[in-house]
């Protein structure tokens, strides 16, 4: 559909400066809210846990082939590393939910940009989140899908749409994400499944709500922890169409009514693939930059999903478009997808 193609843009870039200048606005548009920034100690953390036989992450945010395989080969569960315990007081989470005694509800509202002048309409996803059945012998089922059950625009858009687009968009409805799950924590989306009859342009923005939900599984602490405590959880993931290692650095920043609020930085790196943006024609990655920061809520004690998270997720990269014309060979792609969602909720 026309209507949701024009929504995305690729800026042509004259050099590298200007593709590295975007690079960087591309944290923030307007009319989003723009991230504070990763934390100082994410790339500390990330050095720390690199293994001893690579360079750690590259600073073209791009893996040499091979080189993601010696810090996360596809397919492995999440790495857990506790950088530090905190102070005070102290508690005890209770663990991954990976049983889930019975399908939850969840939502998630998705925004996406790709400019001040670009913006998919922003969806307000209703899911239905259910483990597949254990293989036979396990203790716990190693996947799970959440299933679209309903969707309609937002309250809040970035501009006048069309009144024909809110009948596009209920079309999401059917649509499934699945998640393959590590047992000690950790979900990673594995397949994003769209409706028969929804426009694949939208396939964005399932993905994001897919990706928020599985931040609800995300490993925590087996030991006490303190506020101020912080952790890093490295994972190989599929991210906007790429193959990424993504390092997301968690601080437990206080605890109450039982609920701990935590602070979330995010660091991802590019193993493969291409982006997966509509309109976007065939390219090579030549640099890319992606980061997020978020914040959320867990019951502590019992073991649960994450309750609450609100995610703003920022995209940079440099492209090669082949056989293209001089200035539209070299290319800035800009993306940015906040996530509001809760699980249990409708």
């Amino acid at each position: 559909m026309a209507l949701v193609s024009a929504a995305f843009a690729v800026l042509p870039a004259c050099n590298s400066e200007k593709q590295s200048e975007a690079k960087h606005e591309a944290t923030g548009d307007a009319g989003a809210p723009r991230p504070a920034g990763v934390d100082k100690n994410l790339a500390e953390a990330i050095g720390a846990v690199a293994n001893d036989t690579s360079q750690g992450p590259p600073p073209n945010g791009l893996f040499a082939p091979g080189a993601a395989d010696k810090e996360m080969k596809a397919g492995d569960p999440p790495k857990f590393s506790l950088g530090g315990k905190g102070t005070g007081e102290t508690i005890t989470f209770g663990g991954p939910a990976i049983k889930l005694p019975k399908p939850l509800a969840a939502r998630a509202d998705v925004s996406v940009r790709t400019g001040p002048q670009a913006a998919m309409p922003t969806i307000d996803f209703a899911l239905l989140i259910d483990n597949e059945k254990p293989a036979e012998g396990a203790d716990a089922p190693s996947a799970a899908t959440a299933k679209v059950v309903g969707s309609k625009l937002g309250k809040e858009q970035p501009g006048q749409l069309p009144p024909e687009l809110e009948k596009e968009v209920g079309k999401l409805k059917g649509g499934k994400v699945r998640f393959d799950l590590a047992p000690t924590g950790g979900a990673r989306v594995s397949s994003v499944e769209l409706s028969k009859e929804s426009d694949e342009n939208f396939g964005l923005a399932v993905q994001a709500a897919g990706n928020a939900v599985a931040l609800a599984y995300l490993p925590f602490p087996t030991e006490p922890v303190g506020i101020g405590a912080y952790w890093l959880v490295t994972s190989r993931e599929n991210y906007a169409g790429l193959d990424v290692v993504a390092y997301r650095m968690i601080k437990l920043e206080k605890v109450e009514g039982g609920k701990a609020v935590l602070t979330l930085s995010t660091k991802r790196m590019v193993a493969g693939g291409k982006l997966g943006l509509p309109g976007l024609p065939e390219h090579t990655l030549t640099e890319f930059s992606g980061s997020g920061t978020g914040q959320l809520v867990v019951p502590v004690a019992t073991p649960g999903l994450v309750e609450q998270g609100l995610v703003t997720d920022s995209i940079g990269a440099g492209i090669t478009v082949p056989n293209a014309p001089p200035g539209r060979d070299h290319l800035v792609a800009q993306l940015q997808m906040r996530t509001q969602f809760g699980v249990g909720t409708r």
